[in-house]
């Protein structure tokens, strides 16, 4: 099964269910009352579990829910998650592959400077060579920039235990943005991309075991070009991102060591076209599937399945040609 968040919860949007294989859909799941915007969706290991965050436009609080479905992809329940209210607006969130815990970024946009989100269009990582436009863009001096620093506040990951609502916090006096986060097979470590950070950005593996302080329980991953949007593989020891590589740029689906950054696989790849929407990537997103077999990349409209054991691809389209503004598999 793969859900995908539609952005506004209006008939005939918001959360979509969908055959992974078709995409066929299954299910539509209306917003519960005071949700308005979906903005992000993981899955689990369990086929019939996932997590949603949404709220309202400009709410200054998001919350998390529990999304239940039949084994044939019908909604079964939609459920508000214990402790489950977050610190501001959440872009992305990541559940534990028992669905125990889920992580998300706390809000590191400072207030007054935020990140324009539209809810028609999908979440885009965030190019790293530029800044977020103030939602009131002042015209400042070289000294006043420099005096006001970073638009962004702190990295920072919450994790919340479902089951007894207990929170805990990864913190960090790093200025960025948390892009984008997926837990390994065991629940015990975390991928996350910063972006907005000239000295932290790029690819980090958080060690939720190894104490609160987050950079020193993460690790860095080298690797070459402009990446965004790691995911874990199942034995621990892959990592697949997106990268923007080569002059003319091409956007990449590439497998790397873990633990080395070194490249192993190029499994898809786009060359960059200018548009509108990215300045640096083809690809929007990126996900595996519970069995570790699988990866699911987002780009212009379509889903591409890869077969890691294989390498094979197949495409998927999504309904009218939009992209959703989050998907889980």
């Amino acid at each position: 099964m793969a859900g995908t968040a539609q952005g506004k919860g209006a008939a005939g949007n918001g959360v979509t269910v969908r055959d992974a294989a078709t995409g066929a859909i299954t299910a539509t799941v209306p917003p519960p009352k005071g949700v308005v915007e979906w903005s992000a969706i993981t899955a689990t290991n369990d086929q019939t579990l996932f997590y949603l965050a949404g709220g309202k436009p400009g709410q200054a609080e998001h919350k998390l829910y529990r999304l239940s479905l039949t084994s044939a992809g019908r909604l079964r329940g939609l459920d508000p998650v214990k402790g489950g209210k977050s610190d501001g607006h959440i872009r992305y969130i990541a559940a534990s592959p028992d669905g125990r815990r889920v992580a998300y970024p706390v809000d590191a946009v400072r207030k007054g400077v935020r990140v324009k989100i539209d809810p028609k269009t999908p979440v885009l990582p965030i190019d790293p060579r530029k800044e977020p436009v103030p939602d009131k863009a002042p015209s400042l001096s070289p000294e006043e920039k420099a005096r006001l620093g970073s638009p962004y506040g702190p990295v920072e990951i919450a994790v919340v235990d479902v089951v007894t609502g207990r929170r805990e916090v990864f913190t960090s006096t790093a200025t960025g943005l948390l892009e984008s986060l997926s837990w390994s097979a065991d629940g015990r470590r975390l991928a996350y991309s910063i972006g907005g950070s000239p000295d932290r950005g790029g690819i980090w593996v958080l060690d939720t075991g190894a104490g609160h302080d987050l950079l020193k329980a993460s690790r860095r991953v080298p690797v070459q070009g402009l990446p965004v949007s790691p995911v874990l593989g199942a034995d621990g020891t892959k990592l697949y991102v997106i990268v923007a590589q080569g002059k003319p740029s091409w956007t990449r689906v590439i497998e790397v060591d873990a633990a080395t950054g070194r490249q192993l696989r190029v499994l898809r790849e786009q060359k960059y076209v200018d548009n509108d929407w990215n300045s640096t990537w083809m690809f929007t997103q990126l996900d595996r599937d519970a069995t570790g077999r699988y990866l699911m990349a987002v780009s212009r409209g379509y889903a591409h399945r890869v077969d890691l054991s294989t390498g094979r691809t197949s495409r998927i389209p999504f309904s009218g040609g939009v992209e959703p503004y989050s998907f889980a598999w």
